[in-house]
């Protein structure tokens, strides 16, 4: 197949990726258009590309396809973000034959999970789907499986509000470490899967380029904002109850990311790789020089 020439249909244009993925194309004037449901088929107030798309709503499906940009410059590449639904692989498998069979699409980039592998729950059953599709000659794709992102510490209130407001990080990770990633570096990573002239046809393990347990990761915080933060160790149980009362998750939801951080404690992100710099040939951001970025978010 031919590389992508045409438009990136970027869903999840509003998210921590999607976002740094918009900048990438912007900046290299790579053709792109950010799907939003709130959105119509428009320019943004930021002067970007929009159309309206809504996971749940399969009537907006063809959106994408029947702006004025997109007969232009047709889509040849999309990346997906999964809806925040757990079981997600059917709605992403559908649009996948939507777009590859009616509107020609031939290359699909998803974002999926370090700890979650071709086949497993959630978005690997779509990674095993576009494996199946690709072996068949049918698209070219690639999977990004990044591990935890850095940036959930400056943007999401799991981590962001405990700190700020108290100090402290709750996980049930124990000792266990991890290659914190940046959403940038996992962007940078994506934007290369998406436009150069062969797809990966496989997954990136996105990792960051040191491992840092949760207390580490308090130390470093504690150092750069100049107040004491600590790491509160609890049980997957009680992270769960925090989960769905505080942050109104599901069960199913809250005691998957439970279950997660059990696997981190037992050492199933404790590895390190250099697909960041062979990729995007550049070295991976640190977690310092994060925490120096967004100091304010923790003060």
């Amino acid at each position: 197949m031919a590389s992508p020439t045409g438009t990136i249909l970027i869903t999840g244009g509003s998210g921590k990726v999607g976002s740094c993925l918009a900048d990438l194309c912007q900046s290299s004037s790579t053709p792109y258009l950010l799907a939003h449901r709130s959105s119509s088929s428009s320019t943004s107030s930021t002067g970007r590309p929009t159309v309206k798309f809504d996971w749940t709503d399969r009537a907006t499906w063809s959106n994408p396809f029947t702006t004025n940009s997109s007969k232009t410059s047709p889509i040849t590449a999309v990346f997906l973000v999964s809806p925040r639904i757990f079981d997600s692989a059917a709605i992403i498998n559908d649009f996948i034959d939507l777009a590859r069979t009616q509107h020609g699409v031939n290359r699909f980039v998803l974002l999926g999970s370090s700890a979650i592998e071709a086949g497993g729950p959630s978005y690997g059953a779509t990674a095993k789907y576009m494996q199946d599709l690709g072996g068949q000659g049918e698209i070219e794709f690639g999977v990004m499986r990044p591990t935890w992102f850095m940036d959930n510490w400056s943007e999401h209130d799991i981590l962001r509000r405990p700190v700020r407001e108290e100090g402290k990080v709750y996980s049930a990770t124990g000792d266990g470490k991890i290659p914190w990633v940046s959403k940038t570096d996992i962007a940078a990573c994506a934007f290369q899967a998406l436009t150069a002239e062969r797809a990966p046809n496989g997954d990136y393990i996105i990792l960051g380029p040191e491992l840092l347990s949760y207390g580490d990761c308090a130390d470093i915080l504690t150092e750069i904002t100049g107040k004491k933060i600590i790491h509160e160790n609890v049980t997957a149980e009680e992270l769960a109850s925090h989960y769905t009362k505080i942050m109104g998750f599901s069960e199913v939801h809250a005691n998957f990311l439970g279950s997660m951080d059990v696997m981190i404690k037992n050492g199933l992100e404790n590895r390190l790789n250099d697909v960041v710099l062979s990729v995007t040939g550049k070295k991976p951001k640190t977690f310092r020089e994060f925490a120096q970025e967004h100091r304010d978010a923790w003060i």
